[in-house]
């Protein structure tokens, strides 16, 4: 291949590569409602299975933003597989005060249905504050989601 046709090439594979990309879609659930803890004193936990019996594995993210969206620790990453559930705990921020309100938010990112045909089943979301130490029930959110169909699932980001 001479030098003058390596632009060339490279520009087709450029364009190649962004729309296998493009095509490529997670389903991301951040509307669940802001919710606040006790930092020290609850835990909040976030859990996920799937809507239903799926044909093939699904892999899910699960994390927690504060109420301005930002990450809080680093997301977990699961596949799901059948009727199995996984969750996270969020035990507080030891850079804060015991005691502090700390508002949070579930975020799920289902992997795209079109790659991973079992998350087409969609899932079942709950979040769960529980006190750390009687582990008695604060409060539940629950929710169930379908991932949309392959031509909106852009509009979920």
């Amino acid at each position: 291949m001479t030098p003058s046709h390596r632009p060339c090439w490279i520009a087709v594979l450029t364009a190649a590569l962004l729309a296998v990309a493009a095509t490529t879609q997670a389903f991301i659930v951040d509307w669940m409602p802001v919710f606040g803890v006790v930092n020290g004193v609850d835990v909040a936990r976030l859990n996920v299975a799937l809507a239903d019996i799926p044909s093939a594995p699904c892999p899910v993210s699960l994390a927690f933003v504060d109420g301005d969206g930002r990450s809080v620790g680093d997301p977990d990453d699961f596949t799901l597989r059948g009727v199995e559930g996984v969750f996270i705990d969020f035990i507080g921020d030891p850079g804060l005060r015991v005691g502090s309100r700390i508002r949070l938010r579930a975020r799920v990112t289902l992997a795209d249905s079109q790659e991973f045909p079992g998350c087409a089943v969609g899932a079942r979301i709950s979040v769960e504050v529980f006190d750390r130490v009687t582990r008695a029930t604060r409060f539940i959110l629950t929710d169930t989601i379908k991932s949309p169909e392959p031509h909106l699932a852009g509009a979920n980001q």
